[in-house]
């Protein structure tokens, strides 16, 4: 008998290692003997623009991606998000090649005339399904934590199209809870002690935003969504990581969204939303050290943001009044009432449970025949219009003016044939992409790229036959 100790000691870690335990009291299955094929962790930190990733490194904020960009070799970079540029859009590409998979995260559908909410589980799980069979899915035979596609995971945790827990406890019984909490009583404290931090940081906020004038019912309400988001999500999510690369699963994706949480409610600049980057760091660093102590497989860890966020003002703020007011009255010169999607509140913290989002509900200013009324969805970087009577080309033109000149919207699309789109802007009436410099300005760094996805989204068979932007080249 030949006796090895670099064998022996890996094989005690084994048997110390609280998630290898963990592996076999949730029964889970895992790979036997090291793989000769490598692994991939895929860690996603929403909402993190380039400029905002680069402040956080140079304030510390982030000092375990500031150690691997000194001296493990990684090297941060931008990349473009696609059109629209919000998270389903970017995960329809990654996960299964599929360019705009949607024309923005609340659109009308055409197929089933319903309006589509991707915080929705039944609206996610449908358009994934409907994009399943254009691409191979990078996460086949992996796992996915908390995000809108599940990418073809066997295993999908927290994920909105496929909402809930998964197969994680499935298989759990109160010994296996229990020997959890205990082998990873170090986790949970951490989790509680950060859980009671955030949630009086939360309640200082709130009070701050009253005291500048937001709605204190909206402030309190938004409390627990920041703690589920912000802290117990993303725990729960590392500790699930860790666990996925000791069974030595091919490709984990996990994403991390307390910082874009943050900066959808106080801005992507403060110091709420870069104090929940601290922790997304924390995260990194435990996933990453699992991947690079892996026994059973060789992981490379990339990380990266599917989309930045932006500073904005909001249309109330500049002209007085709200967007739909504008908007509707333009369409009333085309004897069309507008209804308004209301889309609520984002809804993450529903992913910690099975159930879906309520209904949106649908504001109307007023009832009327059904080719007399223009629905309108505007959750994210752009807002679609969807008159319910045919337009002709000069209707669509001439409310695409009005809207410009006399409601001020930044910018303005048509749909003019494929991949083709007529742009208004302040400064006239341009084509897209051909006029890309005129309508994006000519600094813009993915300029060509964008100006032609931007034309294409406008043809996408959900698009509205009126898109309104609150994009302009100069000032927010």
């Amino acid at each position: 008998m030949i006796f090895r100790p670099d064998t022996f000691m890996e094989k005690l870690k084994r048997v110390f290692n609280p998630d290898m335990w963990m592996v076999k009291l949730l029964r889970l299955s895992m790979v036997q003997e090291k793989s000769v094929q490598p692994g991939i962790v895929i860690i996603q930190v929403d909402g993190l623009s380039h400029t905002e990733f680069t402040h956080a490194i140079n304030k510390g904020e982030m000092p375990h991606l500031a150690r691997l960009l000194k001296k493990e070799g990684y090297t941060g970079c931008s990349h473009y998000s696609g059109q629209p540029s919000c998270t389903p859009a970017v995960q329809g590409e990654l996960f299964y090649g599929v360019k705009g998979c949607v024309p923005a995260f609340s659109f009308r559908d055409k197929k089933t005339g319903r309006i589509f909410n991707m915080f929705s589980p039944g609206n996610a799980a449908e358009m994934e399904k409907r994009i399943r069979s254009k691409g191979i899915a990078l996460l086949k035979e992996g796992s996915a934590y908390g995000d809108i596609f599940t990418g073809g995971a066997n295993e999908a945790h927290f994920c909105v199209s496929a909402i809930g827990w998964g197969k994680l406890l499935s298989a759990a019984n109160p010994a296996a809870i229990v020997a959890f909490a205990a082998m990873h009583l170090h986790i949970l404290v951490r989790a509680a002690l950060l859980t009671a931090m955030e949630f009086v940081l939360a309640l200082f906020d709130s009070i701050r935003g009253f005291i500048s004038g937001k709605n204190l019912f909206d402030e309190i309400k938004y409390i627990p969504v920041r703690v589920m988001a912000c802290v117990i999500l993303r725990e729960i999510t590392g500790v699930g990581a860790k666990i996925d690369i000791t069974r030595g699963m091919p490709v984990i994706h996990i994403n991390l969204a307390g910082y874009d949480e943050q900066a959808h409610h106080r801005g992507p600049k403060s110091k709420f939303a870069h104090w929940s980057l601290r922790a997304i760091d924390s995260v990194i660093k435990i996933v990453w050290n699992a991947a690079k102590r892996s026994p059973l497989r060789d992981y490379e860890v990339f990380i990266y943001s599917d989309h930045g966020q932006e500073e904005t003002i909001t249309y109330r703020q500049e002209f007085g009044r709200p967007v739909q007011e504008a908007v509707n009255d333009v369409l009333k010169e085309e004897s069309l009432i507008a209804e308004f999607e209301s889309s609520g509140d984002y809804g993450r913290a529903d992913m910690m449970r099975n159930k879906p989002l309520k209904k949106p509900v649908i504001k109307m200013e007023e009832r009327n025949a059904a080719g007399q009324r223009a629905v309108i969805t505007a959750l994210g970087p752009v807002g679609h219009i969807y008159p319910l009577k045919k337009l002709s080309m000069t209707q669509k033109e001439r409310i695409a003016r009005m809207l410009m000149a006399f409601a001020k919207i930044p910018l303005v699309l048509v749909s003019s044939g494929r991949k083709k789109a007529i742009a208004w802007n302040p400064e006239g009436r341009f084509m897209l992409p051909r006029d890309a410099g005129k309508v994006l300005g000519m600094e813009h760094p993915f300029l060509k790229e964008t100006a032609a996805d931007l034309a294409g989204a406008c043809g996408d068979v959900s698009a509205g036959d009126i898109i309104i932007s609150g994009f302009r080249k100069q000032g927010k």
